[in-house]
């Protein structure tokens, strides 16, 4: 089955295509955010002191890029605050919707990221950390972040 893009990035000179995730794989990989979110505010809410903080009235692109640095941290905080496996099995999920732009002759094709067997298909790539650490970030958040955006939480 064809993947749909939703983006291209470029990560360390490299071009690449993040694509939608299937629905049942993105619930999944939502609730385990929703999740590692929960354990961390709890662990933390007796450690924390809030002070109220300034009523600042914020344009609706403000209110937007918000938004998208709170869904993006939320990402982040998941990835930092997860055991091995359950970091490989998201990563695997965020990697198998990207594809690398790569020159087959003189036209350039998208190749998978990962194999059917979950290897990378450009060897190079089994070592460079950090773009595939990028690559696993835009891709869960180009996946995700549109829940947060949405107002997701409220149909729930």
């Amino acid at each position: 089955m064809k993947l749909q893009p939703i983006k291209d990035t470029v990560i360390n000179n490299k071009r690449f295509q993040i694509s939608k995730m299937q629905s049942e794989t993105g619930s999944w990989l939502l609730f385990k955010l929703i999740d590692a979110l929960r354990k961390i505010m709890k662990s933390e809410s007796g450690e924390m002191e809030i002070s109220p903080e300034p009523v600042i009235e914020l344009t609706d692109e403000q209110k937007t890029a918000a938004a998208e640095a709170a869904a993006n941290a939320a990402i982040q905080v998941m990835l930092m605050n997860l055991d091995e496996d359950l970091f490989g099995r998201i990563q695997k999920h965020a990697l198998n919707v990207c594809g690398e732009y790569t020159a087959v002759g003189p036209d350039e094709t998208i190749i998978p990221v990962l194999t059917a067997t979950g290897k990378f298909a450009n060897y190079a790539l089994s070592t460079d950390i950090p773009t595939i650490a990028a690559l696993t970030s835009q891709a869960l958040y180009a996946n995700l972040s549109p829940f947060f955006l949405n107002g997701g939480m409220n149909g729930m």
